[in-house]
């Protein structure tokens, strides 16, 4: 082989096909001729080449799959085929380009040589199977350019349903993410199957603008609703802080009347008021509240039960530990409004001792 040879000038005359046909199959007659029509046959003596000489010219390059079965074998002349593979003469030009031909599988796996790393030619199941895989690369490369091209919204679409699941029911989220992990892991999403299915009956254009007025309607909507609970939220706490301010001055004018303790905790109470508000007040922050607004509707205090037993001429009467005790429940209720069931108890028992009921 060199690269001196050259086509033949013209329509290669009959007899030089039927002289390279001899001793080749019959069925592989016509593949030898149709090559002979576009291969370098002619030596630079001018004689032909032979088949299995100029055959060797020719190298498998690559894959493709056709969009419609409108192709056909350049070799056997087989028709209405979508899997070709190009084969190409590197010495041949054609143009800017190398001289290509498109040929079917199988006249690829029996005529031509197929190269691993520019030396080893591939035989057998060897080279079936590698064929096999670039055309499945093939097809792979035309379903990615097709599916792109016919779907170019698909992935925004389907990323919005992952990103605003709030908006969509269950088998919208499902059949999406099925379809985002298809289209992530090949580049397109398979036909002849539910998820494509289910996908091509969307109406993307539509939907995707149907999803971000909804996405926009839902975001006003929180901020109406935020500015809503904002404007509740100080509505409550300007009424907790009058609130407090009124107690605490309340308060401070009961201890300027003497009617409770200077150190009862009214700082702890009026921070509660301004915190919970006056519905969840507890323990001693609610008995002083209770007190102090009864102090004021009644415009005097609430009766203390020690001290009137203090007052009672008979209160000299009681043990020292009992008259502790009084002092201590006194200091108490005036400082806090309440007192317990067993220190009321107590008590009632002191006040019949010291003569104050019948």
């Amino acid at each position: 082989m060199a690269k001196e040879d050259t086509l033949w000038d013209g329509e290669v005359p009959e007899h030089i096909i039927e002289n390279l046909q001899r001793g080749v199959a019959p069925h592989e007659k016509r593949v030898v001729a149709n090559l002979a029509k576009v291969s370098r046959i002619v030596k630079p003596d001018k004689t032909v080449r032979v088949y299995d000489d100029f055959v060797t010219d020719w190298r498998y390059d690559r894959s493709v799959f056709l969009p419609t079965s409108n192709g056909s074998c350049s070799l056997c002349g087989k028709k209405h085929i979508r899997e070709i593979c190009v084969i190409v003469d590197d010495d041949q030009p054609f143009g800017a380009s190398k001289k290509e031909v498109g040929v079917g599988n199988e006249c690829v796996h029996k005529h031509i040589e197929i190269l691993t790393d520019g030396v080893e030619g591939l035989t057998g199941d060897a080279k079936k199977d590698f064929l096999k895989t670039q055309m499945a690369k093939a097809k792979d490369r035309f379903f990615k350019t097709k599916f792109q091209l016919d779907y170019p919204q698909a992935r925004k679409y389907l990323e919005g349903v992952m990103d605003n699941q709030w908006l969509f029911h269950k088998p919208t989220i499902r059949n999406a993410k099925k379809a985002l992990k298809m289209l992530n892991k090949k580049g397109y999403i398979s036909r002849n199957t539910l998820t494509f299915r289910w996908f091509e009956a969307i109406d993307l254009d539509e939907e995707i603008v149907n999803t971000e007025k909804m996405v926009k309607a839902a975001w006003d909507s929180k901020k109406a609703d935020e500015a809503y609970r904002r404007t509740e939220y100080l509505t409550i706490r300007n009424q907790r802080d009058f609130m407090a301010s009124h107690f605490r001055k309340m308060a401070e004018r009961q201890v300027d009347l003497g009617w409770i303790e200077s150190s009862s905790n009214i700082s702890s109470t009026e921070s509660a008021i301004r915190r919970y508000g006056i519905g969840k007040l507890k323990w001693s922050a609610k008995t002083l509240y209770e007190m102090v607004i009864e102090n004021d509707k009644r415009g005097e205090p609430i009766p203390c039960l020690p001290s009137e037993i203090k007052s009672s001429p008979s209160y000299s009467d009681l043990t020292e530990w009992e008259q502790t005790f009084v002092d201590s429940t006194e200091y108490q209720f005036r400082a806090q409004g309440g007192l317990s069931y067993k220190q009321l108890k107590l008590l009632d028992e002191m006040k019949q001792k010291v003569g104050l009921t019948a």
